[in-house]
């Protein structure tokens, strides 16, 4: 009876003996560290391409002090995320940008798993809370426990909550759709708003 042969993933021991360095020079010539000879680096780099290898992720992790993802929370149903065309250009854009400072996106939407769990499972370097329904206190719980955490939309002034946050401009969007109406003639105006809270003022 043959034996079926198991096939491995390529480690850094193999690409070392390949090239003729140590691990060492193999893991800096990788992660684009100082101290490797151009020829050399150039070298080790063709040699992982050729043996399909790749750093594993919880090494890099250790050795940036980073795992290099980004939690993004969504608090309520897929419908709400993806249907509301606000968000979408919200995802859109975090996507982009991680993008740019070679970051990964976790998404996790309508998830009752405690949000904290993936920081400290070590599964994202912070977390990005979007659409948080105000009366969560779960957001300010993470940022007391300092876990990095950013709300989209932030909470409104007078809140007292100084929660780092990335708004829009409401403001000035009500204040151009009112002028709008009012250059038509109109001046009985219905403005339609979500729940208002107690304790929190509506202007500002």
């Amino acid at each position: 009876m043959e034996k079926q042969m198991v096939s491995t993933s390529p480690t850094i021991k193999d690409v070392a003996l390949k090239a003729g360095v140590s691990y060492s020079t193999v893991s800096r010539a990788i992660n684009g560290k100082k101290g490797v000879k151009p020829e050399i680096r150039e070298q080790v780099l063709k040699i992982a391409n050729e043996l399909n290898y790749f750093p594993h992720s919880s090494a890099k992790a250790l050795v940036k002090k980073r795992v290099g993802v980004i939690g993004v929370v969504i608090p309520r149903t897929s419908e709400f995320a993806f249907q509301n065309p606000f968000y979408s250009h919200v995802l859109l854009g975090l996507s982009t940008i991680a993008n740019v400072h070679e970051y990964q996106l976790m998404l996790s939407i309508n998830n009752q798993v405690d949000i904290a769990t993936l920081y400290y499972r070590r599964q994202v370097d912070g977390i990005i809370v979007i659409a948080n329904r105000i009366h969560d206190n779960s957001l300010i719980k993470l940022s007391e426990d300092g876990i990095p955490v950013v709300a989209v939309p932030g909470f409104p002034p007078g809140s007292g909550i100084s929660i780092p946050s990335v708004n829009s401009e409401n403001y000035k969007s009500v204040y151009r759709a009112v002028s709008y109406l009012m250059g038509l003639g109109h001046r009985r105006i219905g403005f339609i708003i979500g729940k208002w809270i107690p304790g929190i003022p509506l202007n500002g």
